[in-house]
C-alpha cells in the first residue's frame, strides 16, 4: 500500500506537473494507473519510435538497444546501438553500434539493479538483424493499433520480445497532431491517450 501510494503521489512531483504545463494541462487534468507487474529481468532492452523522432519522417523508425535494463538508455548513460528502419519494407537503412561500457543488470536476489562493468560484449551488435527486422514488424502493429505515431519501451527475456510500454510521441511537430483514425468509432475511445 505504501508503494502504491507513492506512485500514485509521483503524478504530483515537480517534473509531472512540469511537464503537464508544458503540454497544456492543469494539474486536475491528469491523472495516473498504478500498474503492478512482474520485473522483467531483461538481458536485451530498448526503445522504439513508430516515427523517428528527429527526422519526423512517418515512414522512418528508430529503435535503439543495449545490454541489460533499459534505463541505461533513458537515463542517458550509456550510448544504445541505433537502427533506422524503413517502416514498409523493414528494411534496416543505417546502423551504428554504440561502445557500450557498463549495463544495469537485475541480479538473482537483488530488489535493485545492479551497474556492472562490460566487457568486449558491450562493443558488439546487442541485437541480430532478424530481431530488429521482427522488433520492427511488432513497432509498425503497434502504431496502426493506437492510429498514432508511438514512443515504445521493450525488453527480451528468454529470446522473447516483451512490451513494457507504448505511448504518444510528444515531440512531433503540429501535422502528426490530427488522429490518423476515424474517430466516429467508439472503441478508439478506449485506446486513445491525450
Amino acid at each position: 500500500t505504501k508503494r502504491l501510494r507513492a506512485c500514485w503521489l509521483s503524478l504530483f512531483s515537480e517534473s509531472a506537473l512540469a511537464y503537464g504545463a508544458a503540454h497544456g494541462y492543469a494539474s486536475g487534468e491528469i491523472a495516473v494507473a498504478v500498474v503492478i507487474q512482474q520485473m522483467v529481468a531483461s538481458e536485451i532492452s530498448g526503445i522504439g519510435f513508430s516515427v523517428h523522432p528527429v527526422t519526423q519522417e512517418p515512414d522512418i523508425q528508430l529503435i535503439e538497444a543495449c545490454l541489460g535494463l533499459g534505463e541505461a538508455i533513458v537515463s542517458g548513460r550509456i550510448v544504445p546501438d541505433q537502427f533506422i528502419v524503413e517502416r514498409d519494407s523493414f528494411q534496416i537503412l543505417e546502423s551504428v553500434i554504440g561502445e557500450q561500457k557498463e549495463a544495469l543488470w537485475l541480479g538473482d536476489g537483488n530488489t535493485k539493479p545492479v551497474w556492472q562493468e562490460l566487457d568486449g560484449r558491450g562493443s558488439q551488435p546487442k541485437i541480430s538483424t532478424s530481431q530488429v527486422t521482427e522488433y520492427a514488424g511488432i513497432l509498425a502493429r503497434l502504431h496502426d493499433h493506437y492510429g498514432h505515431p508511438i514512443d515504445t519501451e521493450w525488453a527480451i527475456e528468454n529470446g522473447n520480445f516483451q512490451i513494457l510500454q507504448a505511448r504518444p510521441i510528444t515531440t512531433l511537430a503540429a501535422e502528426y497532431d490530427q488522429s490518423l483514425f476515424d474517430q466516429s468509432l467508439e472503441w478508439h475511445f478506449c485506446v486513445r491517450r491525450p
